[in-house]
């Protein structure tokens, strides 16, 4: 499974992508448009490229499912953070930790 992360404007804050283990991250894609390619080479998974033509947030999309040779792909907003009950009895949550990722997109 592959993960794409939609992204614009968040050069220096990529929450969703922070929060997951190195590990996890080769399995991630940020989707950036063609103006702002040159801001994210410094995160540590594949990058996405969008031409000029797309433009919003649905064409991104659009653009993600046809460029794709994944069978199988999730796409996450690029400002998420993941909670998980602290029991099966607890409606309390807490956040997920590192080595909990993989079972979550396993």
């Amino acid at each position: 499974m592959r993960i794409y992360i939609p992204t614009r404007g968040r050069a220096d804050n990529q929450v969703t992508l922070s929060f997951f283990p190195e590990d996890l991250r080769k399995e991630v894609t940020l989707v950036v448009g063609h103006d702002e390619a040159d801001q994210y080479v410094k995160y540590d998974c594949k990058i996405m490229v969008c031409p000029e033509t797309v433009h919003d947030i649905a064409t991104k999309r659009q653009y993600i499912h046809e460029h794709t040779d994944d069978n199988k792909i999730v796409m996450l907003d690029d400002d998420l953070r993941f909670y998980i009950r602290k029991a099966t009895n607890d409606w309390h949550l807490r956040y997920l930790e590192a080595e909990e990722y993989p079972a979550l997109f396993g």
